[in-house]
């Protein structure tokens, strides 16, 4: 009688595990297939219209054509912003992350750097291929922005270095899908684990990264793009350390996150729906709820954040937006993962 207790109750063991594993399995192919993947081909697909329109700036640098590499930008940013919360797989390894948008970085070492580099105008840094081999600093979607942003005219010479810019960029990202896809590609990596995996040994392991991609993104809103600019009080705020500030889109790059870390959580198969089958219904009612606040409130706050944040109410606003997602990454962190059976973990970007 016993020995048919002890193997029900393994057996039921076993169903259990099982049933987990298969829910996490079903998670991770949601958000490879469905989100990551689609987010990294629409910034791929925007980068080769940013180097056209910066090429045709430079032949002729009317208006109109000014106006057009200022529109490609932004929809590069756009898609990067939305393809930035996936911090696993190829986009983070080899530093490529910080590749794409080096951003925060050491402002005065960095702006230095960059006036020792350019000041002979070496022809290399024309070249996409030769000016992927220098620093971070001057090859990534933030020293382009630098370069093209907030002149009324562009030097020639910067303009091609923002044109080898862009087409480096379209190499290295065409460079990360080839590593994402094929037999051994990654996608096969991260979906279909291995005992013996370097990364990944189950499909908790996948859904883990899930779960760290997901705080992370929030904390780096927290972080880096809401606490480093607005300091401890208006008085110790720093504009400048607002993300993309020099191109105004301080408020859109958050906002662009926020929905995207929003889409992750409530989609069909996303961690929400996980953690409501997991019995979770009342932390999952909170986690929609403050994302939901969270968005709603950055839309009252006024724009560009790098002007407006002088303001006393924009400040006392933005404060109160950090606060609220601080809560919400307590909630993840205390309630949620441990509901679900993971863990945070490290992220691809502790230590950036």
């Amino acid at each position: 009688m016993k020995l048919i207790l002890l193997l029900s109750c393994l057996s039921l063991l076993l169903a259990t595990v099982a049933r987990a594993n298969d829910e996490y399995s079903q998670l991770t192919r949601h958000v490879v297939d469905e989100l990551t993947l689609p987010s990294i081909n629409k910034f791929a697909e925007a980068l080769p219209g940013l180097a056209s329109a910066t090429e045709a700036y430079c032949a002729d640098s009317t208006l109109s054509r000014h106006l057009e590499y200022v529109r490609e930008f932004h929809s590069v940013m756009d898609a990067w912003q939305a393809a930035q919360i996936y911090t696993f797989g190829p986009v983070v390894r080899k530093g490529r992350y910080s590749r794409i948008h080096f951003w925060p970085g050491r402002s005065g070492a960095t702006a230095r750097y960059l006036r020792k580099t350019l000041k002979k105008k070496p022809m290399e840094l024309t070249d996409a291929i030769e000016i992927g081999k220098k620093s971070v600093a001057i090859h990534s979607l933030v020293a382009y922005e630098s370069f093209m942003f907030g002149k009324s005219e562009v030097d020639p010479y910067i303009c091609r270095v923002g044109v080898a810019i862009a087409r480096f960029q379209t190499s290295m990202i065409e460079t990360i899908l080839d590593e994402w896809e094929g037999t051994h590609g990654f996608r096969q990596e991260i979906l279909s684990p291995l005992p013996d995996g370097i990364v990944y040994r189950s499909s908790k392991d996948s859904a883990n990264d899930i779960m760290a991609a997901f705080f992370g993104g929030l904390e780096n809103i927290t972080r880096l793009k809401l606490r480093r600019p607005l300091g401890k009080s208006i008085e110790s705020a720093k504009p400048r350390r607002f993300e993309n500030w020099r191109s105004g889109r301080s408020k859109r790059n958050i906002d662009i996150n926020l929905r995207a870390l929003e889409t992750l959580y409530n989609s069909t198969f996303g961690l929400g729906a996980l953690l409501r089958r997991r019995g979770g219904a009342v932390i999952d009612d909170q986690i929609r709820n403050k994302l939901t606040r969270a968005i709603d409130r950055l839309k009252t706050i006024p724009g560009p954040l790098h002007v407006t944040i002088e303001d006393p109410q924009v400040w006392n606003e933005l404060d109160r937006l950090h606060r609220g997602i601080v809560k919400l990454q307590k909630i993840i962190s205390g309630e949620a993962a441990p509901k679900l059976g993971l863990v945070i973990g490290f992220n691809s970007l502790d230590g950036d």
